[in-house]
């Protein structure tokens, strides 16, 4: 998975879903709304990249107003 769609997966995290949601509906109201919507990210710096035991990592910085 590509870091910018692992960045729309975390702000699915982020959002007040009802309580009374099915898991499964709050999937497939995410996947409706970012399918209706284009994101680039512009102007983004990469903060950060390394290596921590199997796993590598990068940290990117965007603008608010992005």
């Amino acid at each position: 998975m590509i870091a910018s769609a692992k960045f729309l997966d975390y702000l699915s995290t982020l959002v007040n879903w009802p309580q009374k949601i099915n898991p499964e509906l709050k999937i497939a109201l995410w996947n409706f709304y970012i399918n209706q919507k284009k994101f680039t990210f512009m102007k983004s710096q990469v903060v950060d990249s390394g290596k921590l035991g199997d796993f590598y990592y990068v940290v990117v910085g965007i603008p608010k107003s992005e």
